[in-house]
């Protein structure tokens, strides 16, 4: 289809306009957009909640409590790599804002594997950050996000300020 139409494809529209489809007709039903792997790591139980994701018309967003940078838009069908990757960047990141910078214990257990990737250093956060540039995902906005609290008792623990989240009911109305 790509060579025939002389186009480029971005890796999102690749899997939107190919692997959704080829997977939803080997299965004979629609695919999730969010799998129950991913739904796992981010809502364990409600106790260790440590994120969400927001569900858009044309796009899925995962916030991780306490990331402050913009989040990339990725893909209407979320794969577990592309997930995984996003997950450790912003995981790794609050961690490292948040406690090691404050010369805290480190929040996020290292050897921690998520998806088909294994973490096992400070730097996997920028690594994991380099493949999803080259797919040329777009960021979203900034939002200083933990509704549930989440990072702030955390923080209080380690004897830290607060961390003041920011509510937008507007859109956390659509959370989850």
């Amino acid at each position: 289809m790509g060579m025939k139409e002389k186009k480029e494809f971005t890796y999102k529209q690749f899997i939107e306009l190919f692997i959704q489809l080829a997977l939803s007709f080997m299965s004979n039903t629609p695919l999730p957009r969010i799998s129950e792997e991913i739904v796992k790591e981010l809502h364990l139980i409600y106790q260790a909640t440590i994120g969400d994701w927001h569900c858009c018309q044309n796009y899925i967003e995962i916030r991780v409590f306490g990331y402050e940078l913009p989040p990339y838009k990725l893909p209407k069908y979320l794969p577990i790599r592309i997930f995984a990757l996003e997950y450790l960047r912003q995981r790794l990141d609050v961690d490292e804002v948040h406690f090691v910078a404050a010369k805290n214990k480190s929040q996020f257990k290292l050897k921690a594997q998520v998806g088909p990737f294994i973490c096992n250093t400070r730097v996997a956060g920028e690594e994991a950050n380099e493949p999803l540039k080259e797919m040329k995902f777009a960021l979203n906005f900034s939002w200083l996000y933990d509704p549930l609290g989440v990072i702030s008792k955390l923080r209080v623990e380690n004897k830290l300020t607060p961390y003041h989240h920011i509510p937008r009911p507007e859109i956390e109305q659509f959370k989850n």
